[in-house]
């Protein structure tokens, strides 16, 4: 568990990695956000509201605009491409408003009529308001129970490559240890793993690095059924977080 904050504060310790903790930082932004909202209800049934479709929404509300209250469905998602899960089990959903942490998924918006990325909120205030919001922002939440075994494991690595494991850690929201390793996953998948025996790697999964073609050709990564394995050893911390990002977006695909 992380030291204590200052006594002053009053907030998430941590950057969002779930939906839960996007209701709580919408409340403590409030004041800061670009349109005027009223929640009337939570947990709205599709049936009740003549909707075609079974998803029931996250709430009911009002949006001030153009000099009226207009009636508003609102969805909450940790980031935009959980939206888009909801769209595969319920074809021709939409909503009035999609409030996340993270705006990960350009199509969404052909899905919802307006959407407040949070992040961007946060990090567009003065960093004399942030401090008040998010103790450690650059950092997301890891389950307790985890979070042992993984600091085992990233300590078998040399100095070097246990910055550049742990920087990988505090990017990716879902990471489990294993015996020797680390896994990341997406979704219910593992993406990528993080090993070291002689040497030290990590793996992104083929189903992920079909899509990549620069892990080989641009960071000399080397194929196998399994996937690419890419040394840790021959990239910075800022490479190895660029590969994860293009993780995440073919993640977003697959």
């Amino acid at each position: 568990m992380p030291s204590s904050p200052p006594n002053e504060f009053s907030g998430l310790i941590f950057a969002p990695s779930e939906e839960n903790a996007v209701y709580v930082l919408l409340g403590l932004l409030w004041r800061h956000l670009p349109v005027q909202i009223a929640f009337e209800s939570f947990e709205i049934d599709p049936a009740r509201e003549s909707y075609h479709h079974t998803k029931w929404l996250d709430a009911k509300g009002k949006l001030f605009e153009e000099g009226r209250w207009k009636d508003i469905f609102i969805e909450f998602k940790h980031r935009s491409s959980g939206f888009l899960s909801d769209l595969a089990k319920h074809p021709g959903l939409t909503v009035d408003l999609l409030i996340c942490w993270e705006h990960d998924a350009p199509d969404v918006e052909n899905h919802v009529g307006r959407l407040l990325e949070l992040r961007k909120i946060f990090w567009s205030l003065p960093p004399e308001e942030r401090k008040y919001l998010i103790w450690k922002p650059e950092i997301s939440w890891k389950i307790p129970a985890a979070e042992h075994k993984i600091s085992e494991l990233i300590s078998n690595f040399s100095a070097d490559g246990q910055i550049k494991v742990r920087a990988m850690v505090n990017y990716w929201e879902s990471v489990i240890p294993g015996k020797s390793e680390l896994k990341f996953y997406a979704g219910k998948s593992t993406a990528v793993r993080v090993y070291k025996y002689k040497r030290e790697y990590f793996l992104v999964l083929s189903r992920f690095a079909a899509e990549l073609p620069e892990l080989v050709e641009k960071y000399d990564g080397k194929q196998s059924q399994e996937g690419v394995r890419v040394s840790l050893e021959t990239l910075i911390v800022e490479d190895v977080l660029l590969i994860l990002k293009s993780v995440r977006a073919v993640a977003r695909l697959v």
